[in-house]
């Protein structure tokens, strides 16, 4: 399912694809399954199985377009766990960095913010493409929304979580 509706992405004229829940492998983390190796079964560890799905993807894709991009949402780690990973991808997304990760309109911890940074950071070191989203609607939060990824090297977006607009203060619209 997931090959056919990348080649009808692509017959469309889409130029690359957006892969949400990539970070689902946290769940099977959650279950006990080691993401430091193997599983009891000798499986790969979610990580990597994760990776390798976002690998196929990309390689089907471009073998009918070699400059079809993927941009992988969450899940930066996968970066630090998986080596090849920073090959296969032209970026990543990340939602919740600066606001929306335990409720909309309020700020993420710092210690998660910092941790997420340092992982995106593989990626701009890389020259991949670093994108954030923040679900916020409040002018000043709004504004710091847009300015620290600008910061970061990074290209902000501020939305909804309904994802039907963003939220834009005069001078702070996206790139």
């Amino acid at each position: 399912m997931i090959f056919d509706n990348t080649g009808r992405i692509i017959a469309a004229g889409f130029d690359g694809a957006y892969l949400d829940i990539i970070d689902a492998c946290q769940y099977f983390i959650e279950l006990g399954v080691s993401d430091q190796g193997a599983s009891d079964e000798g499986d790969e560890s979610p990580a990597q199985r994760t990776a390798d799905l976002v690998a196929a993807v990309a390689a089907h894709a471009r073998m009918k377009a070699p400059d079809f991009l993927i941009f992988p949402q969450n899940a930066p780690e996968l970066a630090s766990m998986v080596m090849e990973y920073l090959d296969q991808v032209d970026g990543t997304v990340q939602e919740d960095i600066y606001y929306g990760y335990d409720e909309d309109d309020v700020g993420t911890p710092t210690s998660v913010t910092a941790e997420l940074e340092q992982h995106l950071d593989r990626f701009r070191e890389r020259g991949k493409l670093v994108l954030t989203i923040d679900y916020e609607t409040l002018a000043v939060k709004v504004h710091d929304a847009y300015v620290r990824p600008t910061e970061n090297g990074h290209v902000p977006f501020v939305i909804t979580r309904e994802l039907d607009r963003l939220t834009v203060n005069s001078g702070d619209q996206p790139d």
